[in-house]
């Protein structure tokens, strides 16, 4: 099976795709985990195998690469 077929996959694949480290890519799942409020949601975009800091990242294609490009600051509307 190839990388682009499957529907998860390690955090140095995924970091590739979305062009960012894969340190990066886990400070920003660990900083949604810590306040509970980011975009990604533990289960939804990513799983870590294990309770520990170094345990593995395992990330959702789909979403992951959704979240990604939608991310960035709200749009507010111009009133005229």
């Amino acid at each position: 099976m190839s990388i682009l077929t499957k529907k998860w996959v390690k955090t140095l694949v995924m970091a590739e795709r979305l062009g960012m480290s894969p340190t990066a890519l886990c400070r920003k799942a660990k900083k949604d985990l810590d306040s509970n409020d980011g975009y990604l949601k533990k289960g939804v975009h990513y799983n870590q195998l294990g309770e520990g800091d170094n345990s593995p990242f395992y990330w959702n294609v789909e979403r992951t690469e959704e979240v990604f490009a939608n991310w960035g600051a709200p749009v507010q509307e111009v009133q005229q």
